[in-house]
């Protein structure tokens, strides 16, 4: 891990400097310091010269040099191994004040030198199939890994890339072919119930499940009579999945499917055919890979699988250039894409750096993936509902509601790391005081409220331009504002968002002791002003924080 402080080059220059006197060359960084009470930054680079001849001379000359630093308050190189520094308060003013001079100067110090281009795949809901709380990590992670990317100055595309084709469509369609279902007049609650019935007969009904065999068939040749069929179920599943993800603030620039890849199949695999690549074994096509058990690419029926609609996905996917491609999918399907890009690597596919961002489940009282009280999948509509149920008892204005909503299921999610299960715990998440998205809102709402009360008592008196750092609340306030970019950093290079939602949480923290403690509503103007341009900076950072989450802050509460 770097320091994500910008314009600090000079200590690690200086550190090089000496270190290059000494007959020392070695790359230096500072980190920020794991004993924020003692120091802001540490240095361990000397460690690996703890039996260096000269070592108490070089720790001499490296503090007198870094002292002379207008960035160093204070220096101690402890046991002349480990560098502490303590940034003066007239550089932190400095930086801040940047800042508060031009709030663009905050956003292009988040800004990575070189941007890269990136897709994010993820929510993959089912065409025909109820959105559940299954999708809900999927949704929240990469949404705030889509924002967060752009937030660096990445280029970022979402793809939801749906479930439509293959197997589940074609049981679908043989039950409606069956049962004669008027898909004219049909809403997407009766829809929903018809997959699960299919599956049943299927299981049941050897015949039933050969008339869905030869449906998927006539499917992959885009037979006119079952396309007309897919077109009625896909424009109903559409748009009552975009209206639910409307409703909890999400939406994708690209809305691809499975199906979308269907003419690039045959070819891919002929090619793969001629090439040796892929192999006959048992009437099925696999991957010429010495792997037990065989990666399969085309079932010996001619059908095809995951597997094969991924591979033709990425085909098509590597026209457009793209540095990396993430997939947010959930941990149980970690050796699917550990095939998968086996494949890929081995086929010569992409030139794009491949990425499964998995996940945990969501669980409910008894340790096991979340579900109603009689064993069903738990909707997200559901979810929905009951959160605002919650939230009624609170005496939430309605306005406010819906994007509280959108808020509590994400922070809730992101709080957590990725890769561990949680307990969906709604009297937990919706805690005005313990680490919830409704602390946030509540510290943001007040904070803008302390703000616009101090400006509407001395409207009339001129504003102050420049901070002034004068206690320790202040300082670490300061600090811990100019964090932000390593944890967002942090996020970004590890697919991992919960950095910045713990980041927020403790900015918001910290935010709360400043304008409860130092009672900025009661102070002379002359003491309340610099404190107000720091609170407006710092509410900045819990916003764009916030914001990077998928969370819109709520002005009022």
């Amino acid at each position: 891990m770097i320091l994500m402080l910008k314009n600090i080059d000079s200590l690690n220059n200086t550190v090089r400097a000496v270190f290059i006197e000494y007959g020392i060359d070695c790359e230096v960084n500072f980190l920020y310091s794991q004993y924020p009470d003692r120091s802001d930054l540490q240095c361990n680079e000397l460690l690996k010269y703890k039996n260096l001849d000269s070592l108490n001379n070089l720790t001499k000359q490296l503090k007198k040099s870094l002292l002379k630093l207008d960035e160093v308050g204070e220096c101690e190189i402890e046991k002349d191994l480990f560098i502490n520094i303590t940034l003066s308060n007239k550089f932190l003013e400095k930086f801040i004040n940047h800042w508060s001079l031009n709030t663009e100067n905050f956003y292009q110090s988040l800004k990575e030198r070189k941007s890269k281009k990136i897709l994010i795949d993820y929510g993959g809901p089912n065409i025909g199939k109820a959105l559940h709380v299954g999708h809900l990590r999927s949704l929240s992670i990469g949404r705030s890994l889509y924002k967060m990317n752009e937030l660096v100055g990445n280029s970022v595309l979402s793809d939801i890339h749906l479930g439509d084709w293959g197997m589940p469509v074609a049981y679908m369609i043989a039950l409606i072919e069956k049962d004669k279902v008027d898909l004219d007049n049909i809403s997407y609650t009766e829809l929903e119930e018809i997959y699960p019935r299919s599956v049943k007969y299927a299981e049941e009904d050897d015949d039933f499940y050969k008339e869905a065999k030869r449906v998927a068939l006539e499917l992959n040749k885009e037979s006119e009579r079952y396309m007309q069929y897919w077109n009625q179920i896909s424009s109903i599943s559409i748009q009552y999945i975009k209206t639910t993800l409307e409703a909890i603030d999400h939406s994708f620039d690209l809305w691809k499917g499975e199906s979308t890849v269907n003419k690039i199949i045959p070819p891919m695999i002929e090619e793969l055919i001629k090439e040796k690549k892929v192999i006959e074994n048992d009437g099925a096509k696999v991957a010429n890979i010495n792997i037990d058990p065989p990666i399969l690419i085309e079932k010996s029926d001619g059908s095809s699988l995951y597997m094969t609609t991924d591979l033709a996905t990425l085909v098509e996917r590597e026209e457009e250039g793209f540095d990396e491609i993430i997939y947010v999918v959930d941990n149980r399907q970690k050796n699917h894409f550990k095939q998968l890009f086996e494949c890929v690597n081995y086929f010569s596919f992409s030139e794009a750096k491949l990425i499964h961002v998995g996940f945990g489940t969501i669980n409910g009282e008894d340790g096991k993936p979340l579900k109603t009280r009689d064993g069903d999948v738990y909707k997200l509509d559901k979810l929905f509902n009951d959160v605002s149920r919650k939230l009624s008892t609170k005496e939430t204005p309605e306005e406010s509601a819906g994007k509280l909503i959108n808020n509590i299921l994400t922070f809730s999610d992101l709080v957590s790391n990725r890769n561990t299960d949680y307990k969906f715990d709604i009297e937990k998440f919706t805690d005005t005081n313990g680490k919830t998205a409704i602390y946030l809102d509540y510290t943001y709402a007040r904070g803008t409220k302390v703000c616009e009360d101090l400006q509407e008592i001395n409207k009339e008196k001129e504003e102050y331009t420049n901070i002034s750092i004068t206690n320790s609340i202040e300082r670490e306030l300061v600090i811990t504002a100019l964090k932000f970019k390593y944890f967002l950093d942090m996020s970004v290079l590890n697919n991992e968002p919960h950095h910045v939602a713990n980041y927020t949480y403790d900015l918001a923290r910290k935010i709360n002791v400043l304008y409860e403690d130092q009672k900025l509503t009661e102070l002379p103007w002359e003491e309340a002003s610099p404190k107000l341009i720091l609170l407006k900076i710092s509410l900045l950072v819990l916003k764009t924080g916030m914001e990077s989450m998928g969370i819109t802050p709520v002005g009022k509460i």
